[in-house]
């Protein structure tokens, strides 16, 4: 206790104590620092002295859940985890070079915890987001199988309708108001059935980014699930990249391709977004028209029995194979507006929070004062003064030790 309570207080005292007290250097200076730090602390403890930390506090603050958010923890760097990670770097910045076996023991162990704390999560919603992606696949196929059958029931549809009005509208037969407002709307809806049948044209192209959707998403899988590759992270450190712990997120691949892959993903559901807004819109438009064609009352004359066999025909070739088409339409909407990825309401962001610790030393030590004293002898007197020795309380004192760091990751899906 003699040794280390002063030591831990000298070593307080060093401007490097300070950098690596917040996990800022990563150093071979750093690593005998916080080395020695280690050391003294655990003198400290062993001399029944506590750490003490705000680590509720900080957890309360930076990693709490709320607003959609969920939150994501990788292995804790406590000091021991520091003196490592300083360990297997260091070397890259001295004349010895990189050592890949130290930094692949490093990450090796390091990334495995931190995997088995957050990948079930992690890999958790990109495994949802593949079951999403299928079904826009399957639901992208059903639009472009309705849009044939609507192709394959209306073929023989125009002809039909023309053969009745040429029968019954002979000379000024049908110029009643209600019959022309009738073929009007007939016209007007053929234009628009038209409009929708191109929906199979876009649902192919739409349907032909799939793929690709899903192989960025395996791709993120399979990043959060790998070993850590030494090159990329030896070139990670000499780049510049890892000189600090805040810097430790850097070094999960799967972390910092996700952002790239959202990227992609969300610019390919544009062509899927248009097939939805676009022929959706069309296909209900359609489907009034046809509410208003069939609403029509016909009496029994020649005309009123044409109008009422065109309303036939429509109601039995094309009412139920544009209203599959429309629906499914709309199917293939809601799942796109199930992927978070397509309006920006998939966010992530990393962070690192530290938290303080430090230990409170109050305890009696040995203090010196005069003493005087006055001897008598054969007639004579003298006072004499000496130091005297007595115990005085001493504190608190607060010695601080190396931050603890949690890296997290707050994911909004």
């Amino acid at each position: 206790m003699c040794r280390c309570f002063p030591e831990a207080l000298n070593l307080n005292t060093q401007g490097l104590y300070q950098s690596v007290k917040s996990g800022a250097d990563l150093s071979e200076a750093a690593f005998t620092v916080i080395s020695t730090s280690n050391k003294l602390q655990q003198c400290m403890l062993d001399n029944g002295f506590d750490v003490k930390d705000n680590k509720a506090e900080v957890e309360a603050k930076d990693l709490s859940l709320g607003q959609g958010w969920i939150v994501l923890r990788a292995e804790e760097i406590d000091s021991a985890t520091y003196a490592d990670l300083a360990a297997a770097i260091a070397p890259c910045f001295t004349p010895a070079q990189c050592n890949p076996e130290l930094i692949r023991g490093f990450f090796m162990n390091y990334l495995r915890k931190s995997k088995e704390l957050m990948n079930d999560q992690l890999t958790g919603f990109l495994k949802e987001w593949l079951d999403i992606i299928g079904n826009m696949e399957k639901k992208g196929q059903e639009v472009v199988s309705a849009a044939e059958n609507l192709t394959e029931k209306i073929t023989h549809m125009p002809d039909k309708i023309k053969a009745i009005r040429d029968e019954v509208c002979v000379g000024e037969a049908c110029l009643e108001q209600q019959v022309t407002s009738f073929i009007q709307k007939i016209s007007s809806l053929n234009e628009l059935v038209h409009v929708v049948e191109n929906s199979k044209a876009a649902a192919i192209t739409a349907v032909q980014v799939i793929p690709e959707m899903i192989t960025q998403t395996r791709t993120a899988i399979e990043a959060a699930e790998a070993d850590p590759d030494v090159n990329f992270l030896i070139e990670l450190i000499k780049s510049g990249r890892l000189t600090k712990v805040d810097n430790i997120w850097n070094s999960f691949q799967a972390v910092q391709k996700l952002p790239e892959i959202v990227g992609h993903l969300k610019k390919s559901t544009t062509s899927i977004q248009r097939v939805v807004t676009q022929y959706n819109s069309y296909g209900h438009n359609a489907k009034a028209v046809i509410g208003e064609v069939l609403s029509l009352q016909w009496d029994t004359t020649a005309v009123g029995s044409g109008m009422t066999k065109i309303q036939q025909i429509i109601k039995t070739e094309l009412e139920a194979p544009l209203g599959n088409l429309t629906n499914t339409i709309g199917q293939l909407g809601s799942v796109l507006d199930s992927f978070p990825v397509k309006d920006g309401r998939f966010a992530l962001q990393t962070g690192v929070a530290s938290y303080q610790r430090y230990s409170t030393v109050s305890m009696d030590v040995p203090c010196t004062r005069q003493g005087r004293k006055t001897f008598s002898a054969a007639g004579f007197k003298k006072t004499y003064s000496y130091p005297e020795f007595y115990l005085c309380p001493y504190g608190p004192k607060r010695i601080p030790w190396p931050n603890h760091h949690i890296p997290f990751i707050k994911v909004r899906t």
